[in-house]
C-alpha cells in the first residue's frame, strides 16, 4: 500500500520527497475516478429508487381518491332513489295541485324537484358517465 500522508521535518524536506508523492498521486487517480463513478451511480440509483416511491405512492393516492369519489357516487344514488320515491309520493297527493305554495303550484315545486333530482342523481349520466366521471379525479383531487 503506498505511503498516504508526508509530513516535513527537518532531516527530510518535503522537495526531498516529492518522489514518492508523484507516484502515489498517479496511482490515486484512477481509484479517485472510480469512486466518483461510484458514487455518482449510487446517487442515481438511489434517485430513481426515490422516483419509483413516489410513483407508487401517487398511483395509490390516485386509487384511493378514486374510490372515495366512487362511494360518494354510491351515497347520491341511495339519497337519489330515496327522493325519487319521496316524489312519487307527493305526486300521488297532488290534488291541490292548483294550490299555492310561495306564490308556485304544487306541481310547479314538484317539476322543481324533479330538475334537481335530475342533476343530483349520478346515474342520470348512465355507467358510463359515471366512469368518466372518476377519471376526473386525480391524486391531489382529496387531500387527506
Amino acid at each position: 500500500m503506498p505511503q498516504r500522508t508526508w509530513t516535513e521535518t527537518a532531516d527530510q524536506p518535503l522537495e526531498e520527497q516529492v518522489g514518492g508523492i508523484l507516484p502515489a498521486l498517479l496511482l490515486a487517480g484512477p481509484l479517485l475516478v472510480q469512486q466518483r463513478r461510484e458514487r455518482e451511480e449510487a446517487e442515481r440509483c438511489r434517485r430513481e429508487e426515490e422516483h419509483r416511491r413516489y410513483q407508487e405512492a401517487e398511483r395509490r393516492r390516485l386509487d384511493d381518491n378514486r374510490w372515495l369519489r366512487f362511494t360518494e357516487l354510491a351515497t347520491r344514488w341511495r339519497q337519489s332513489d330515496e327522493v325519487r320515491r319521496f316524489l312519487e309520493v307527493l305526486d300521488q297527493h297532488a290534488d291541490v295541485a292548483d294550490s299555492l305554495t310561495n306564490g308556485q303550484s304544487v306541481s310547479e315545486w314538484l317539476s322543481w324537484a324533479r330538475t334537481r333530482l335530475a342533476a343530483f342523481d349520478p346515474l342520470a349520466v348512465g355507467a358510463a358517465g359515471v366512469f368518466e366521471d372518476l377519471l376526473k379525479i386525480t391524486s391531489w383531487t382529496y387531500r387527506q
